[in-house]
């Protein structure tokens, strides 16, 4: 207990207590020391409030950008895999998550094309596997159906811009630009050279370049010309001409095997990027004719 205070330190209170049988001196802290105490801990709870509140406003931040980053990835793998999808249907899927009229809105379209026209030659996709997606965080490895209008190797897509409302709007297909490797439908001009035995008219509904420009795939909607009177023609030969008009091979071709007098159909062939003309011949007429048309502007 204190037994005495020393009165030669008024701020400096010193009191004696018995511990342990010997006489300690203890020094009671000043009014300055004790403001000096107390302002350091408010320093230091201060410290620890701010860290708290930037880690707070740092997560805010983080977390929707995180977010909307996955957000993106399920989109994209929707997409793509909607893309390989080995049905006529399974394309336009992947619309669904495309800005309208954008570049993927507009690739998958025709993609969707493509596989019309394959039906209406009467293809038999019924063993045709869906095709492979692979990869992640903005860059996959994109493989399609194994048919032969279709590019047998991969392609890289990557790249992915969204809009503002969460949906696709444009990518890169091995760099480049998608809008490079594919052409939109052209409904308001015939690609047929129109004379008086001209069988169809024929209208290019999309096409698309491999990346490596060796090979191209054209996509063909056609109905009959007003000049053709016979009930149906069938199809005899689809030949390829370069811009020199020499003949090339025609890699794949999938047109109808017969058109009705009112009918229309979708068509598909794959050639050389270096095709400028197709020449298309029809029986279903006299045996001594056999009415051919050309299809240019196949560039």
């Amino acid at each position: 207990m204190p037994t005495r205070e020393d009165a030669g330190h008024p701020n400096h209170r010193v009191f004696e207590t018995m511990i342990g049988g010997a006489i300690v001196a203890i020094k009671r802290p000043t009014v300055a020391e004790l403001r000096l105490l107390h302002e350091q801990k408010r320093t230091t709870v201060s410290l620890w409030l701010s860290a708290g509140a930037v880690l707070i406003a740092l997560g805010s931040f983080v977390y929707p950008l995180v977010s909307s980053e996955i957000s993106h990835q399920a989109l994209t793998v929707r997409y793509l895999n909607a893309l390989v999808g080995a049905t006529p249907l399974a394309p336009y899927t992947a619309r669904g998550v495309a800005v309208e009229n954008s570049h993927a809105d507009r690739y998958a379209e025709t993609v969707g094309l493509l596989w019309d026209g394959l039906v209406d030659s009467e293809f038999d996709g019924s063993a045709v596997a869906n095709g492979r997606v692979s990869g992640g965080w903005g860059t996959y490895t994109v493989c399609f159906p194994q048919v032969d209008v279709f590019r047998a190797e991969c392609s890289t897509y990557a790249d992915f811009e969204f809009s503002e409302g969460n949906r696709l709007a444009r990518f890169t297909i091995d760099g480049l630009p998608v809008e490079q490797t594919y052409r939109y439908a052209q409904y308001d001009s015939t690609v047929t050279i129109e004379d008086d035995n001209h069988q169809i008219r024929a209208y290019r509904a999309g096409q698309f370049v491999d990346s490596d420009k060796k090979s191209k795939t054209i996509v063909l909607w056609m109905d009959r010309a007003a000049s053709s009177t016979a009930p149906s023609i069938d199809l005899l030969s689809v030949q390829a001409q370069d811009g020199q008009e020499n003949d090339i091979d025609v890699e794949a071709v999938h047109f109808p095997p017969r058109l009705p007098k009112f009918g229309d159909a979708y068509a598909v062939v794959r050639v050389p990027d270096s095709a400028r003309f197709l020449y298309v011949c029809w029986s279903g007429h006299s045996e001594d004719e056999k009415p051919c048309d050309w299809i240019n502007n196949i560039r």
